[in-house]
């Protein structure tokens, strides 16, 4: 809230008329952008938490005191699957256990493909 002499009373106020509203219309945005950011990592099963940071920076100069802003988000983050690797005897990462054997399985043809029915 200001007064008629354009005294600024509150918080909302002040970050209102930094940098003549920009920085307000910013914040806005950021917050859309997490409402929409949360929502769709929701429907992934992501993570659900978001955060908006506003820091406030104030420099004297003579009578007067300059104020600006900085606005920083940190948005959810989508889900990455993960994946096992072995570590093989020279240090290299393999899909495959060293110490399981391979099974010999043999390829088949359709013509030798059978399948019996469960009764």
């Amino acid at each position: 809230m200001s007064t008629t002499d354009g005294t600024v009373r509150s918080f909302s106020t002040l970050v209102a008329g930094i940098d003549d509203g920009a920085l307000h219309h910013e914040l806005t945005r950021e917050v859309d952008r997490i409402v929409l950011a949360l929502v769709e990592a929701g429907i992934e099963g992501g993570g659900s938490t978001a955060s908006l940071s506003l820091k406030l920076s104030f420099k004297r100069d003579g009578r007067q005191i300059d104020v600006s802003g900085t606005v920083g988000a940190a948005m959810p983050t989508k889900p990455r699957g993960k994946s096992t690797f072995w570590v093989t005897a020279d240090n290299q990462l393999t899909r495959r256990n060293p110490r399981q054997q391979d099974l010999p399985f043999a390829e088949m043809t359709p013509a030798e493909r059978r399948t019996t029915p469960i009764d």
